[in-house]
């Protein structure tokens, strides 16, 4: 599949230099509702979920960036397993978190449904990815030790 081929080194520093940039952008406003939070601020991006996400979000762009700038292996997956699982569940937590918002903001929790299909899709196809490489590990673990 075209997809899962191994891609140039150049695309490799690209797609790097796109996720560092959008880890600068997540980190720079996340940090900054944490400051107003911290200074008694009670503004949206101040919400405490809204921050941590933005933070988190810059932490994982960062990590995927160094992974993509140093890969040693075509082999090895560009997301672990856990970072993988974790970010599935944060993609359907996401969804969740769309639905109510489209039920108090348009009275229907497919208000915007779109965003939710897209958040839900994306956590659902990251599920069935780390699932498949647990049930990949687990099968060649057992049939190495016979």
């Amino acid at each position: 599949m075209d997809y899962f081929r191994r891609t140039d080194r150049l695309d490799a520093i690209l797609f790097g230099g796109l996720f560092l940039v959008f880890a600068a952008f997540l980190g720079f406003f996340g940090v900054r509702g944490a400051i107003l939070f911290l200074r008694g601020s009670r503004e949206a991006p101040a919400d405490p979920t809204a921050f941590t996400i933005g933070i988190l979000s810059a932490v994982a762009l960062c990590y995927v960036t160094v992974r993509l700038w140093r890969r040693g292996s075509a082999s090895r997956p560009l997301l672990p397993g856990p970072l993988l699982l974790l970010g599935s569940l944060a993609a359907l937590g996401g969804m969740a978190w769309m639905m109510v918002l489209n039920y108090e903001l348009y009275g229907s929790v497919l208000g915007d449904l779109r965003t939710v299909s897209a958040a839900g899709g994306i956590g659902v196809l990251g599920l069935v990815q780390w699932w498949r490489r647990v049930r990949k590990n687990g099968s060649s673990g057992k049939g190495n030790a016979a």
